[in-house]
């Protein structure tokens, strides 16, 4: 029977003090994954994300809230209230990439606001997370992929307080009958983390390691210890709900015995437990990796086991609960006096529809049933968001004195309308106009086609722009992938481009991202072009100023490379040239998200480069970003747009690096020295007893320490190289915290 769907290079670093403090704190905005930076001294400035630019969206004068958060391809929603003023807060991850975003929630507009702020508090997390109290001490703990398994973080903080996350196990174990083995979750999916049996600790709820049936995985913890306090699980049902899923389609079998088939069917599923009938028992929304909608497999338990029935007819057929394909399930109740949300989204990055209104969300409104009510769109089209992956650049495109933006991208996705069948990424070319000044820009999404590239099917393009005609207003060239780096002619103060040519050009990387400067002082741009392989070149301008020619055989710049080997053996390399103090700098985003910095000589027409740092501020947006720089208001410092594989923007506010956020005295620890290489100590505020913790940045704890002095010594012989995070922890609930860099 089928089951009736509801159709919805590596040098030592020694740095300063100052730079050492200067790092903390942006340790402390941005968390970051890894320190293997090249340093100097000094940096030449300092970058602070902002948010507080205003840009008007497409075809319409409505401002985006959430303009800056870096947009999104396949967004996970769950609640955790971040600023203890009672309403629940909105963390998304972004599979994309694996970045996490923060929103703080506002009550009386019930629109929610980016805060990247609060995202330090989160471990670094991979696929999917889950966020739920396993030890119902009020704070949310933290459950993520583990490859094809799960890890868990336990959140230490008491109500009130910040999230404070420590790894609690790095694999969670099931004991399947014949002994205690790996509770298999694909990376791919989405588990269900759910109390099955009501009796106070959270089950698990996911697929056979070959697929077809659901398993329920339940925790012993009340059973045997008689708390919530641990996780220990053994396999309770095999074929949870008495259904499969067919081998072929995305339709459930009735009453199926499961039989756990030899045949693997297509890998990835979401799970999402909710009572969605309001009677006391677990419903299942369900989504596939190759359809679109999300089923609603309703549980009617039969002689105490659960067991799933025909869908209900009267639910309201204009609540559609699908997507153009592996739809994912949340609920989210911001307000404890609102109703239950129900939001949709993508959870996969391909394939997958990747611009604007990409969740939707389904109120409740009356009934017997949760999200009665009509669609409507949730968060996304509330950012700057173009699809997959985003190259921006800074250009004054009118000649009025204040800087536009420029921005390509890898594709918005056209779904081709049958399930297994691929669609088309349509490429194209958006201007962001200022229609503000330097000194308080404000940005006008104004064109999604210029050049009017859309039409001829190209997938990423990424443009930089310079005079190259000598009319004085710029030009663009363009990298693509297939097609090498187009030549467009801008017809002077009309803001109208013409595809020209295409550059003849030896060499040339895949996936290039080209930038224009005058590398060699005779007031030609030349052509600096990166690309996957991480390397970056340059193609000298040997044409005259009103007849740009560039040579095709390119000088690839050795010592260049954007490679993070633990992320890809891609570096991505998107360089951007700035004149800044008389020095040439090459900025790059790259592949991991890092960013790139080298001063750039130009010595008897040779170009030398000395790189100044491999992880500049300790940048965190997510993968493949591409990056420009400009003199936006006007002060000393430049000004960096930042495009990543989400397909949205961050940007960044150049400021002195010497400067020191404030930090409340209560969260920080004194510690001294700071570098530190075989031990440190650290000066506590108060004498009491006390738990020092020294952990990773992946939330490993590496030492422990008990005591109540006023100073605290910790050996670091045994420590590798790297920045760590220390916690101390008073028996009167206080706590501290700082980081110390190892070297």
């Amino acid at each position: 029977m089928n089951f009736m769907k509801l159709k919805v290079n590596n040098a030592s670093c020694s740095a300063t003090p100052a730079i050492v403090s200067k790092l903390f704190t942006l340790l402390l905005l941005l968390f970051i994954p890894t320190l293997h930076a090249h340093c100097q001294s000094s940096l030449p400035f300092g970058l602070r994300k902002t948010t507080n630019i205003p840009v008007i969206g497409f075809n319409t004068n409505d401002t985006l809230i959430n303009a800056w958060c870096g947009g999104f391809n396949a967004p996970q929603f769950f609640e955790m209230d971040l600023d203890n003023d009672q309403d629940q807060d909105l963390i998304v991850f972004d599979r994309s990439g694996d970045k996490l975003l923060c929103f703080k929630y506002n009550h009386v507009s019930s629109k929610y606001a980016y805060h990247p702020e609060w995202e330090a508090a989160f471990p670094v997390c991979k696929n999917w997370i889950i966020l739920s109290d396993f030890n119902n001490d009020g704070a949310k703990d933290l459950f993520t992929s583990a490859g094809n398994g799960l890890r868990v973080y336990k959140n230490l903080a008491n109500p009130g307080e910040e999230p404070d996350f420590e790894l609690f196990t790095d694999l969670l174990l099931s004991n399947y009958g014949n002994g205690e083995f790996n509770l298999y979750v694909s990376p791919i999916d989405i588990p269900a983390i759910y109390d099955m049996d009501g009796d106070g600790d959270k089950d698990i709820v996911t697929f056979y390691i070959l697929g077809t049936c659901v398993e329920y995985h339940k925790n012993l913890s009340i059973e045997q210890f008689g708390n919530s306090d641990t996780l220990v699980f053994a396999l309770e049902d095999s074929n949870w709900g008495r259904f499969t899923e067919s081998l072929t389609d995305n339709t459930v079998n009735l009453n199926d015995s499961c039989g756990r088939s030899l045949f693997p069917r297509h890998s990835g599923s979401s799970l999402l437990m909710h009572d969605f009938d309001r009677d006391n028992d677990p419903d299942l929304f369900l989504g596939d990796v190759s359809y679109p909608e999300l089923l609603v497999l309703v549980n009617q338990p039969e002689n105490n086991r659960d067991k799933i029935i025909p869908y209900p007819s009267s639910y309201p057929d204009y609540s559609s609960l699908d997507l153009n394909i592996f739809p994912a399930g949340f609920v989210l109740q911001p307000r404890q006096d609102e109703s239950p949300l129900l939001v949709i989204a993508p959870n996969t990055e391909n394939q997958s529809t990747n611009q604007g209104r990409i969740a939707k969300a389904f109120p409740t409104i009356t009934g017997n049933f949760d999200f009665t009510g009509t669609e409507i769109p949730f968060l996304t089209h509330e950012a700057i968001d173009l699809g997959t992956s985003a190259y921006p650049y800074f250009i004054d495109i009118d000649l009025d004195g204040d800087q536009d933006i420029v921005a390509g991208t890898f594709g918005r996705f056209l779904p081709s309308g049958v399930p297994l069948q691929d669609g088309i990424y349509s490429a194209s070319l958006h201007l962001f106009r200022n229609l503000g000044t330097n000194a308080a820009p404000v940005f006008k999404h104004e064109m999604n086609d210029l050049g009017a590239l859309s039409a001829l099917a190209f997938r990423h393009l990424a443009p930089a722009a310079a005079d190259l005609n000598g009319d004085d207003f710029p030009d663009l060239v363009v990298g693509t992938l297939n097609s090498g780096i187009l030549y467009l002619r801008q017809a002077p103060a009309t803001g109208l481009f013409q595809l020209i040519d295409t550059l003849q050009l030896n060499q040339l990387p895949t996936y290039p991202v080209p930038a224009l400067q005058d590398l060699t002082n005779d007031g030609k741009p030349d052509l600096i072009i990166g690309g996957r392989s991480g390397n970056v070149q340059f193609y000298r301008n040997t044409g005259s100023g009103q007849n740009v020619q560039f040579d095709p055989n390119p000088i690839i710049l050795e010592d260049i490379e954007t490679i993070q080997e633990s992320v890809s053996n891609f570096g991505y390399s998107s360089p951007t040239i700035l004149n800044y103090n008389d020095s040439l700098l090459m900025f790059s985003g790259s592949e991991s998200g890092r960013l790139f910095c080298w001063k750039i000589d130009i010595l008897d027409n040779t170009v030398q480069t000395t790189l100044i740092d491999s992880n500049y501020a300790f940048l965190n947006d997510g993968e493949r970003t591409s990056i420009s720089m400009a003199f936006l208001t006007g002060n000393n410092f430049p000004w960096m747009i930042q495009g990543n594989k989400r397909g949205g923007f961050n940007l960044y506010r150049g400021e002195t690096p010497l400067v020191l956020e404030k930090q409340p005295m209560q969260h920080r620890l004194k510690i001294y020295p700071n570098p530190a290489s075989n031990q440190c100590t650290i000066q506590l505020p108060f004498q009491g007893k006390y738990v020092i913790r020294l952990k990773d940045l992946s939330g490993r704890i590496i030492q422990q320490i008990q005591g109540n002095t006023i100073e605290q010594r910790i050996s670091l012989e045994s420590v590798r190289s790297g920045m760590y995070l220390i916690s101390c922890y008073y028996d009167n609930g206080a706590r501290m915290h700082s980081t110390i860099l190892v070297h």
